[in-house]
C-alpha cells in the first residue's frame, strides 16, 4: 500500500496572499483562478476535533491514492500554517475570520492554518436542479472508493457533493470531520456501512422525487 502524500508547508508571502480572502463563516474563497485556501482555526475550543488536521490528512491520502488524477477531488498543494491575520496581504477579510474563530480572550496566541488546493471553476452543489441518475451513481461510486482507502466522510450532505458545469464530473469535498483508518484493517466498519446506507437512501429519495416530478429545496437535506 502506498504511503500518504507528504504535504509541504508553504510560505506564500505577502505578494501571493493578496489573492485570497476569508469569509465570515470561517472558510475561505479565492479570487484567483488557480488556488483555493481552506482555512481552519487550530486551537479553537469550539470543536472537539482538529479540523485542520483532519482536512489535510484526508486530502494527503486522497492525492496519494490518485483521486486528483481521476478528477474526483481538487489537487492538494500543501498547508499554510501559523498565519498572522495582521500581516500585510491578509487584510481585511482574514481578520474577520480570525475574530470570529478566536474571540478576544479565548486564545490570543492561536493562529489559523490553511489547506492550499486547486480552485475548480463552475462547480455547483448537487441538488434537484442538477440531478441525473448518472451523477447520483457517480457520487455513490466515488464515496465507496473513498471508503476503500480508509476515509469515512461523516458529513455526507449536498453541500459537500459538487457537480462541475454541465458534465457528469462529481467531487466530494470538505473532510474536516472525516475519520481516517488503515484501509486494510478498519477499526470501525459500521461507520462506513452506515454512511453508504445513508447515501443510498438519500439518492433513492431524490430519484423518486424526480420521477414523480416533485421539487423541494435542497436545504431540507442539510445544505
Amino acid at each position: 500500500m502506498s504511503s500518504d502524500y507528504e504535504a509541504p508547508n508553504i510560505d506564500i508571502g505577502d505578494r501571493q496572499t493578496a489573492y485570497f480572502y476569508a469569509d465570515a463563516a470561517g472558510k475561505t474563497k479565492t479570487a484567483c483562478s488557480k488556488y483555493s485556501l481552506l482555512m481552519n482555526g487550530r486551537g479553537s475550543t469550539r470543536h472537539s476535533v482538529d479540523l485542520f488536521e483532519n482536512e489535510s490528512r484526508a486530502y494527503s491520502r486522497l492525492k496519494a491514492r490518485g483521486f486528483y488524477e481521476r478528477g474526483s477531488v481538487p489537487d492538494f498543494y500543501g498547508v499554510v500554517g501559523n498565519i498572522d491575520p495582521e500581516a500585510k496581504g491578509w487584510q481585511p477579510r482574514l481578520k474577520i475570520f480570525y475574530d470570529r474563530t478566536f474571540p478576544q480572550g479565548l486564545d490570543p496566541e492561536a493562529r489559523p492554518n490553511g489547506v492550499l488546493m486547486e480552485y475548480i471553476p463552475d462547480v455547483h452543489m448537487f441538488d434537484l436542479s442538477n440531478y441525473t441518475e448518472q451523477r447520483a451513481r457517480n457520487l455513490q461510486r466515488l464515496l465507496i472508493k473513498i471508503h476503500e482507502v480508509g476515509i469515512v466522510h461523516l458529513d455526507p450532505y449536498p453541500r459537500n457533493m459538487l457537480i462541475q458545469g454541465d458534465s457528469d464530473r462529481v467531487l466530494w469535498i470538505d473532510y474536516e470531520i472525516a475519520q481516517i483508518f488503515d484501509p486494510e484493517n478498519s477499526e470501525h466498519p459500521r461507520l462506513f456501512a452506515a454512511e453508504r446506507e445513508f447515501i443510498d437512501a438519500f439518492m433513492e429519495v431524490l430519484g423518486g422525487m424526480m420521477r414523480r416530478g416533485r421539487f423541494i429545496l435542497s436545504d431540507s437535506y442539510g445544505a
